[in-house]
């Protein structure tokens, strides 16, 4: 049986393990997922070819930027409905195009928008669905034509892509 100062210690530590781990970049619940996109060989050969269709470029072209943020649930109870957004800081001149891909859907190219100086800001948020678990990307094609992105796992439990 635990007593107080047992169950004290304890709850010190574990509130230390998960105030620090963002520091030491320790993944506090992996889901299952790859620890990084590129070890997720089987998504890999189709985000590829829809990089190549849809750019000409490589994922290797994508430059993982802490301007773009790409916001989407860890855990999407539902695939039909997945909210996903991405918003880049960087002047609005500079940004042709944003884009939301997903590695294990049919296609991966799901949605994109272009911009203009009237856009005002650099944001896009759009419901869309999702086969099964799977890195999503939200990745700027800026007028220089670099790809800058940001990429996040998501877990579905219930699929939504037919």
């Amino acid at each position: 049986m635990l007593n107080r100062r047992e169950l004290f210690k304890l709850g010190t530590g574990a509130w230390l393990g998960l105030t620090l781990a963002p520091l030491f970049e320790v993944p506090i619940l992996s889901l299952g997922a790859p620890a990084t996109p590129q070890e997720d060989k089987k998504g890999l050969e189709k985000i590829e070819k829809s990089l190549q269709k849809v750019f000409g470029k490589s994922l290797k072209d994508v430059k993982q930027d802490p301007k773009v943020k790409l916001s989407a649930p860890t855990i999407a109870e539902n695939g039909l409905h997945v909210p996903v957004s991405v918003e880049v800081d960087y002047p609005i001149e500079d940004i042709k195009s944003l884009h939301i891909f997903v590695d294990e859907n049919p296609d991966p190219h799901i949605s994109y928008i272009e911009l203009t100086p009237l856009s005002g800001k650099a944001f896009f948020q759009v419901p869309i669905r999702m086969a099964q678990s799977s890195y999503v990307r939200g990745i700027a094609l800026l007028k220089d034509g670099s790809l800058v992105g940001d990429f996040k796992f998501t877990k579905v439990t219930v699929g939504g892509c037919g």
